[in-house]
């Protein structure tokens, strides 16, 4: 069982947005009974791209949505991540986004030991976070 869940942007948004497709299954993956046994983590990246998002599709959830970022794991860009970066992106075809969150969800198991469940909206995302053996769910 993964210790840690890493959420993409698609896949946080529906957690808060009420208008998002499969948000019953996002909000059980961050509050349901084995969301308690996990940390929930994303990279800052994510945490920019979903709160620029929300002031522009859904204002009034921007205070619930930092409140959560506050209370994540938050994986910094980090020069120490680039030989990581450069070694995905030498075999993906995804966007430098993209390849750069996939890039902060793999180094937890590489750096901290920790097994990581990567949850996305996005297929091809969720391909290249499975291509790099992460545990992966894509919602919608």
């Amino acid at each position: 069982m993964a210790e840690v869940r890493f959420w993409d942007t698609s896949a946080l948004l529906m957690v808060f947005d009420a208008r998002e497709r499969d948000r019953r299954r996002a909000r059980g993956l961050w509050s349901g009974p084995r969301s308690r046994k996990v940390e929930h983590a994303t990279s800052v990246l994510v945490a920019i791209e979903a709160v620029r998002k929300f002031h522009r599709s859904a204002p009034a959830e921007v205070g619930q949505l930092m409140d959560a970022l506050r209370a994540m794991v938050l994986v910094p860009l980090v020069a120490s991540l680039l030989p990581i970066a450069y070694e995905i992106a030498g075999r993906s075809h995804a966007t430098g986004a993209d390849t750069a969150i996939v890039s902060c969800a793999v180094a937890i198991p590489r750096v901290a030991g920790k097994e990581v469940e990567f949850v996305t909206a996005d297929d091809e995302q969720g391909d290249l976070a499975r291509a790099e053996g992460l545990e992966t769910v894509v919602l919608g």
